[in-house]
């Protein structure tokens, strides 16, 4: 409408106008500060004076050529909107491009948004839990926030209580042994338990060290970087500690639902325990971050070092074979290892695996093993002996989790890095 007004944006959140052809230019104030760019401009066509900005503040409009700004993003769920399109001879028509949420609709001009993105797979997705119920929950971690889904229904993003203005980030979720509606959440310092299968959470009360502690100066209490459900008794939990630098304090154990936590680390080397695995009462395995795999036989009495033939390096996922609870196997940024002992030796298995950076690994109740890396899943028949590649129908190929949903055949699925979660049915045998 007038060819002689032109805008620029660059570098940290800088936007420019000249209304002479770009003879001169002014700066004008969208309100970003810091690092936030601007990704995309789009002006209205059928009213040139507006103006829409994806940026990494938010979603602006501005209703008088750039002036004045405002937030407009209710109903995107706040995600990082990169893109904005007007639908041309329609009045009012939008869409949104946001990353990791998918694609978003607008009729009202952008005054309110819904999701147009069903079936879209766009996420980068780094952790993926599944109900033990057939069909079950399923909650997938991505990198702009944390889902559930029931199945056959469409997904929705949790974050109170676990956040309320920001994505939530959790370590993991743990589903109850003995009660499959019952399902754990936790993160760092804090962990929630919800009674009707991740739907609501609240966060359990714990009892406070007494006086007598306290004036000992044991105040410690438990961290929740992981956690695990003993097999034997589904009112005892293991939590392992995102920061550990005193003896002792690397698990903590409860035998009472998670009211009282006593030390049960004798034994752990300093350090974040990253993961925690039992497939036997009171047989416990905990990955301490640098330091490798322990074990203990005793509910967490005496932990002893479970991985001394492994090479050092990153630990990203430990699984046990539920048929075969000795077999284990470890996905290591230096490959996928196999030990057949209880973690006294491990070997590495290269047959029919294509690289040396392993993501995941599950192992079904009939001894079937998946593993997943950047070239995709590989399914072993033989026990973790030789992998073959198994990618049918996936977007990408970057794999950086794996779940199994049990049943009749049950069901395997794939967190991608940029491609959302994928499933199939478990092959057989």
């Amino acid at each position: 409408a007038s060819p002689s007004t032109v805008y620029a944006f660059a570098g940290f959140g800088d936007l420019f106008k000249s209304t002479d052809l770009g003879t001169t230019f002014s700066k004008l104030d969208i309100g970003l500060t810091g690092t936030d760019e601007i990704y995309h401009l789009t002006i209205d066509p059928a009213r040139p004076q507006v103006l829409w900005a994806a940026t990494k503040g938010g979603l602006k409009v501005s209703s008088d050529g750039g002036a004045s700004w405002r937030v407009s993003e209710r109903g995107t769920g706040d995600y990082l909107v990169s893109s904005v399109a007007l639908v041309p001879g329609k009045q009012g028509g939008m869409f949104a491009g946001s990353s990791g949420g998918g694609i978003y609709r607008s009729s009202d001009g952008g005054a309110s948004w819904s999701p147009a993105s069903q079936g879209l797979a766009a996420g980068w997705v780094d952790k993926v839990w599944v109900g033990p119920r057939q069909p079950g929950a399923l909650f997938a971690q991505s990198s702009v926030g944390l889902y559930r889904r029931d199945a056959g229904g469409a997904w929705s993003e949790l974050r109170a209580p676990f956040e309320d203005d920001k994505a939530a980030k959790l370590d993991g979720i743990l589903f109850d042994r003995t009660a499959p509606q019952v399902v754990y959440a936790f993160n760092g310092g804090k962990y929630w338990r919800s009674a009707d299968g991740g739907r609501s959470w609240k966060e359990p009360e714990r009892k406070e060290p007494g006086l007598r502690a306290m004036m000992r100066g044991d105040i410690s209490g438990p961290e929740f970087k992981s956690l695990v459900q003993d097999p034997g008794d589904s009112k005892t939990f293991y939590a392992g500690a995102w920061s550990n630098d005193e003896a002792g304090h690397g698990v903590f154990k409860s035998s009472d639902n998670g009211k009282n936590w006593k030390p049960s680390g004798n034994g752990l080397p300093n350090g974040a325990v990253t993961l925690l695995r039992a497939e036997a009462p009171r047989a416990i395995f905990a990955v301490v971050e640098k330091e490798g795999i322990f074990r203990t036989s005793d509910g967490g009495g005496n932990w002893t070092h479970a991985g001394s033939s492994l090479p050092g390096g990153e630990i990203h996922e430990l699984a046990i074979d539920p048929s075969t609870p000795t077999r284990l196997f470890a996905a290591t940024e230096h490959g996928l290892f196999r030990s057949n002992d209880g973690g006294d030796s491990w070997r590495r298995v290269i047959a029919g695996l294509e690289e040396d950076d392993i993501e995941a690994v599950v192992v079904t109740p009939a001894g079937q093993v998946f593993a997943g890396a950047f070239h995709g899943v590989f399914r072993s028949r033989d026990n973790g002996g030789t992998f073959t590649k198994m990618n049918g129908g996936m977007p990408n190929t970057d794999v950086r989790a794996l779940a199994l949903e049990p049943g009749t055949p049950g069901r395997l699925y794939a967190g991608l890095a940029g491609g959302s979660v994928w499933s199939t049915a478990l092959p057989a045998d």
